[in-house]
């Protein structure tokens, strides 16, 4: 892998990997009309069920789906004509975004910190295991209370991945770190704090003019895309969408009847009720990190999906949902640091390089946009005792699959998770690498040691 600057980087664009559970026969009783872009994972997570049910009931050996095929859904599946959670706003609810446009910064060389002892993090607790208290009041959540719940660890440091009112692996991975985050938290705290904290679950808004700025054509081939001056957004339900830290399936649930491509600038949309994701201004995260910043330190949980980020004092500040690469030698060691930031990275694609680890005759250099495949920010890492090595912790054109795909090595983050950690992270952060879980270990139960990687 090469890196320059603006940066050029060998990875794979995100490939999808389903997440296979256990099947449950059930009676059929009502059907799902597949969608263009829909998948298996997808419409399970539409219709609050699971994959696996989803398949058994409908007999399929994979996840081969056809737009226009109508799959049954599971008995104990019930559809609404109103989304769980979602009340007719207020006219004064509607709200507007403006922006501003910079050039990135040069790369700059940075020195090595001082070795300093690195703590040991607070390991959740067993009572997050499943079946315990946590892993039930989760599952036992109503609808209002999931996108309470989900709202409020976004909120609180601890994002959940896509906000989407549905149960899940990484709303539970994000309980279990906040609770460690502090004395005496409990799962009964955990909902108490979410339903006084979160009044409202779901906003109006409307789709700002700055929308125009990033949303529009993009190319197909490679070949096409590094002749293109961006990669922007393909719609406006996309932008939206990863704008309030969903994806698309949430927003047709939040707003029946809606039509992705029939959205025009000024339309109101219901959206979960979360600090925004304000691409226009993705630069600020640069510019002003927060006070955490000095003498965080990075880790990163390879076998759990998971980064989570250390004070100085060695307690938990944030975690959020990654995803990394699944072989061998992409589970790395030792301590790492940051060594530059860039925000609006170029990717260089190589099929060769990706397929070979070789370099290859064609490559095509793919320009900045939130469809680039490394996203809207590139922080590079080296080893602190080397060799170097390019890789990188960087943001991703498919927000709403993080902890779902796999890379070709990096760390991804969801786009609105990335400039979040760049506020608290800065060049010179050091980086560690966790353990990874035992053959057949639960991800709640995983050891979290920052001191097994800390610097001799």
């Amino acid at each position: 892998m090469k890196t320059t600057s603006p940066i050029r980087s060998y990875f794979s664009l995100s490939a999808l990997l389903a997440i296979n559970l256990a099947a449950v026969p059930l009676a059929a009783a009502e059907s799902h009309l597949v969608r263009k872009g829909d998948n298996i994972t997808s419409i399970a997570r539409e219709h609050g069920c699971t994959a696996g049910e989803l398949r058994s009931v409908n007999q399929l050996k994979g996840d081969l789906i056809k737009p226009g095929e109508r799959l049954t859904l599971p008995a104990k599946v019930k559809k609404d004509s109103t989304p769980d959670g979602v009340k007719k706003p207020a006219p004064d609810k509607v709200k507007l975004s403006a922006t501003e446009k910079k050039k990135p910064q040069p790369k700059k060389a940075i020195e090595p910190e001082p070795k300093k002892e690195i703590k040991l993090l607070p390991k959740p607790d067993a009572k997050s295991k499943p079946g315990s208290p946590l892993s039930a009041t989760i599952a036992g959540l109503s609808g209002d209370d999931r996108w309470r719940v989900q709202i409020f660890l976004d909120q609180s440091g601890f994002p959940p991945g896509k906000v989407d009112g549905l149960p899940g692996e990484f709303t539970l991975k994000a309980a279990q770190r906040w609770m460690a985050a502090g004395e005496g938290r409990t799962p009964e705290s955990l909902l108490a704090a979410a339903r006084e904290k979160v009044v409202e679950i779901h906003i109006r808004v409307a789709i700002p003019q700055i929308a125009a700025e990033f949303v529009g054509a993009l190319p197909v081939s490679h070949e096409a895309q590094a002749k293109a001056r961006r990669l922007p957004y393909r719609t406006l339900a996309e932008m939206m969408a990863e704008r309030f830290h969903t994806d698309e399936s949430a927003l047709r649930r939040l707003n029946p009847g809606l039509t992705p491509g029939t959205l025009r600038i000024g339309q109101s949309l219901t959206v979960p009720a979360v600090v925004p994701f304000r691409i226009e201004d993705r630069k600020k995260a640069l510019t002003s990190p927060g006070s955490e910043a000095a003498g965080a330190v990075v880790r990163i949980l390879h076998s759990e999906n998971m980064l989570e980020v250390a004070r100085a004092d060695g307690s938990l500040a944030a975690s959020f949902p990654i995803t990394v690469g699944r072989k061998p030698e992409h589970v790395r060691t030792g301590t790492w640091k940051i060594v530059s930031r860039h925000m609006d990275p170029t990717f260089l694609y190589d099929k060769e390089m990706l397929a070979h680890g070789k370099s290859g005759k064609v490559q095509h250099l793919l320009p900045p946009g939130p469809n680039n495949p490394v996203g809207i920010l590139w922080m590079e890492l080296e080893p602190v005792k080397g060799p170097e090595a390019h890789i990188g912790i960087h943001g991703t054109d498919s927000s709403a699959r993080i902890g779902r795909n796999q890379s070709s090595g990096c760390i991804r983050l969801a786009n609105w998770d990335i400039v979040r950690l760049a506020r608290l992270t800065r060049a010179g952060t050091r980086v560690v690498w966790g353990r990874p879980a035992t053959r057949g270990a639960d991800s709640a139960s995983a050891k979290s040691n920052l001191a097994a990687n800390a610097p001799q």
